[in-house]
C-alpha cells in the first residue's frame, strides 16, 4: 500500500470519528444536588459562607446549596429534627447527640477559631497560675 493511500484511509478515519463525536447526543447536565446546612449566625462559618457563595463552589461541585445562619442551640435542634442535611455542630454537641442515640455522623472538622484567655489589662491576673481555683467562662 503506498503513502498516498495511508494517509487518505487515516483522514477517513478521524473525519469519520469526527462526525461521530459531533452527532453524539451530548450529556444532559445532571440538576445540581439540593443540600441545606445551618450554622451559628456569630460564628466565624460566616466567612466559608461568603466564599463559597463568591467562588460559587457548590455550583462547581454540583450542589445547590442554601445556608442558614441561626442561633447556637438551633444547629444542633434543625440537624438532629433532619430540618437541615448538614449542621455545623461543636464537638460537645455531637458527642451527647451520639451518646443520646441520635443518629448523627461527623462528617469533617470544621475548625475555624484560636481559642484564648483574655483578661482586661489592668486585671490582676498575669499567668494561667493566678487563674488557679478561679471560674473562668469557655465556649463549648
Amino acid at each position: 500500500m503506498n503513502v498516498k493511500k495511508h494517509v487518505l484511509i487515516i483522514v477517513g478515519i478521524a473525519v469519520l470519528i469526527g462526525i461521530a463525536l459531533w452527532a453524539w447526543p451530548a450529556k444532559k447536565p445532571s440538576e445540581p444536588k439540593k443540600v441545606s446546612a445551618t450554622f451559628v449566625a456569630t460564628g466565624a462559618e460566616g466567612l466559608l459562607k461568603y466564599v463559597i457563595e463568591q467562588l460559587k463552589l457548590d455550583k462547581q461541585h454540583g450542589l445547590d446549596l442554601t445556608i442558614q445562619a441561626v442561633e447556637p442551640g438551633e444547629v444542633a435542634r434543625r440537624t438532629i429534627a433532619r430540618e437541615v442535611d448538614v449542621g455545623a455542630l461543636s464537638p460537645i454537641e455531637l458527642v451527647q447527640s451520639q451518646q443520646a442515640g441520635r443518629d448523627i455522623r461527623a462528617l469533617a472538622p470544621l475548625l475555624t477559631a484560636i481559642h484564648g484567655l483574655l483578661v482586661k489589662t489592668n486585671s490582676k491576673y498575669r499567668t494561667i497560675d493566678d487563674l488557679k481555683g478561679k471560674k473562668i467562662a469557655v465556649l463549648p
